[in-house]
């Protein structure tokens, strides 16, 4: 049997002991590090920006218990040699791969993220965050490759391995963010930016600890409309998937967002990304476009005979539907409870020229630089790039947000904040010389429906008239023009006032739906359904008893005509049964009941 030494090494200047912990085939003995192991980390970490992990354990199980959680034990490697006898089997076809994969790292926006990374880091570690790993700044970023990797993590047993006869050691890191990612450079750029974008907002909140009260929903989709904080966490990890595209000369990232050469692709494209839940081939372009503002349309639900309500094979049909109907908006709610959207507006700021050029005072890149003294506004632009400078100062807004959302939540229990409207009046706040183009890139994208309560009637309206081209063009063209005057003018009036861009956004109106069960061989489940009434589609609202086709619009429609409802009682204007309203009121007291 072979020996590691664990040590628990938190800051690499400290040396603890810790307890012994016993691994199948392995046993870690409770010997304090060498100096020479303490040595090499220093070294490894101070020549390098990232640093590849893969499991060192020989059993090929690769999670040590500690306390209440597992964590791998991982080693680094530094070679294609070592890359390659790391997979195994699986290095068939792999040559070349780990070639691609650092070149990916010192280009394009994998370079970007690296360098955005380092700065956050420094940034949370400097400003206290709840998140920050350790105290420990300018840190490399740890990567563990494995196949079907892709997501952030925390905390792992770092093994330093020594010459024959002499034991290995173990140096536990509880705390540090690491990214798991697949070995494949196709797959590995395709994720990268996005999985690494959690890892950020990771620093700045604990999982949850925004919300408390977690709504039961499937897992979150790019069309579906799910929450707010998830929408406002996974629309950031979208969106660097478009940036990433823009940035990259990859056939693989081409073949991701565009169409392969493969024989039959066009025909499956439709049917493959649907397979992939989140349309994933396609969302990037619909991102760029803001098709995300847009309703959904679902024929099934139409076609239903009258008073029948949804199944649950149904319901998760209506969940990933792809077809917009571009008529219509979705309602304030809906927008930002819909994480495709959230991308849109991440993916136009941060490749807004003139947010990137504009740096600030000197003063506000200490933290992100890990500058104790005073530097020149030249030695920022030599060492922050354009593209870097707008990503600090939305993770700055970032951070301040989740720490508003904490402090809130503390003092109004019973608020539900809206993360990307608090997210806007902080990044206004804190940044006023780029005020009137956040502000207008978050009315174009929420097309005014924050802001005005006729927003989405208007929109029809306008379309209606833009369609009658063919038969009345000098009608059709005076619409279009009387359009424009009067959304350039509401644009240029709002963009110098962040204080009522979401006066008519509300608050969300909760209910539970203890009556709907989900199962899925995906392996999750539903016991319940949460539905926000002020964001629902129609087939959400199926899902309750009583509720067909007909009265779920008349509900949806009667919120997109009057707004957000404030409490259930708004709905009694349209005389829904008492069995109805009843079950409705006990399903909102039950909500109230579960978030205390």
């Amino acid at each position: 049997m072979r020996t590691l030494v664990l040590i628990v090494f938190p800051a690499f200047v400290q040396i603890l002991i810790s307890l012994i912990i016993f691994l199948p085939p392995v046993l870690c003995s409770e010997l304090p590090a060498s100096n020479e192991s303490i040595q090499a980390v220093k070294d490894m970490n101070a020549s390098s920006n990232y640093v590849f992990l893969v499991s060192a354990s020989d059993s090929g199980n690769d999670q040590v218990t500690a306390g209440e959680r597992n964590r791998p034990l991982l080693k680094a490697i530094g070679t294609e040699d070592e890359f390659l006898a790391s997979l195994g089997k699986s290095s068939v076809n792999m040559a070349g791969e780990w070639k691609k994969l650092n070149s990916l790292l010192s280009c394009g926006m994998g370079h970007h993220t690296i360098n955005i990374g380092r700065m956050a880091r420094n940034y949370a570690v400097a400003s206290n965050s709840p998140g920050a790993p350790d105290g420990v700044q300018n840190r490399p970023l740890y990567i563990h490759l494995k196949w079907g990797g892709n997501m952030p993590k925390r905390g792992f047993y770092l093994v330093i391995e020594k010459t024959a006869g002499t034991s290995n050691e173990v140096i536990m890191l509880p705390e540090e963010p690491y990214i798991e990612m697949p070995p494949k450079a196709g797959l590995f750029e395709g994720i990268f930016a996005h999985e690494h974008g959690h890892l950020i907002d990771s620093l700045f909140e604990k999982q949850n600890e925004t919300q408390g009260w977690v709504p039961e929903r499937l897992p979150h989709t790019t069309p579906a409309i799910t929450d707010f904080q998830t929408a406002f966490t996974e629309g950031w990890g979208n969106h660097f998937e478009a940036v990433t595209d823009d940035l990259s000369d990859s056939s693989a990232m081409e073949q991701r967002f565009g169409t392969l050469s493969l024989k039959g692709r066009a025909y499956f494209m439709q049917l493959m990304d649907l397979a992939t839940i989140s349309q994933s081939f396609k969302r990037g372009s619909w991102m760029r476009q803001g098709l995300f503002a847009f309703r959904r349309v679902n024929a099934e639900l139409n076609a239903l005979p009258a008073g029948n309500c949804i199944d649950q094979h149904m319901f998760a049909r209506a969940w990933t539907e792809p077809s917009f109907n571009l008529s219509m908006l979705k309602n304030g709610q809906q927008m930002l409870s819909c994480e495709g959207l959230c991308a849109t507006l991440f993916y136009r700021l941060a490749t807004d020229k003139a947010i990137q050029e504009n740096y600030l005072d000197p003063e506000f890149y200490w933290p992100f630089l890990n500058e104790q003294k005073k530097i020149s506004e030249k030695e920022v632009r030599e060492r922050v790039s354009p593209l870097e400078n707008g990503y600090l100062k939305l993770i700055h807004a970032r951070a301040l947000t989740f720490r508003k959302i904490i402090e809130t939540s503390v003092r109004q229990p019973d608020e539900h904040p809206v993360h990307t409207a608090a997210f806007i009046e902080t990044a206004c706040s804190e940044f006023p010389s780029d005020r009137k183009n956040l502000i207008l890139h978050f009315l174009e994208t929420t097309m005014l429906s924050t802001c005005r309560p006729d927003a989405l009637d208007i929109y029809s309206s306008w379309e209606a008239k833009a369609r009658e081209i063919m038969s009345d063009p000098g009608s059709a063209n005076d619409g279009i023009r009387a359009a424009f005057s009067a959304i350039s003018s509401d644009l240029e009036r709002l963009s110098k006032d962040s204080s009522t861009i979401c006066k008519f956004l509300g608050q969300p109106l909760w209910l539970e739906n203890d009556m709907f069960k989900f199962e899925s061989k995906m392996g999750f489940s539903l016991e319940r359904l949460s539905i926000n009434l002020n964001a629902a589609e129609e087939y959400e609202l199926m899902t309750i008893p009583g509720i067909s086709f007909e009265t779920a619009a008349r509900i949806t429609n009667f919120i997109r005509k009057n707004g957000p409802l404030k409490k259930l009682d708004d709905l009694q204007i349209l005389h829904l049964s008492d069995a109805l309203y009843n079950q409705l009121d006990q399903m909102v007291k039950l909500h109230a009941k579960l978030k205390k």
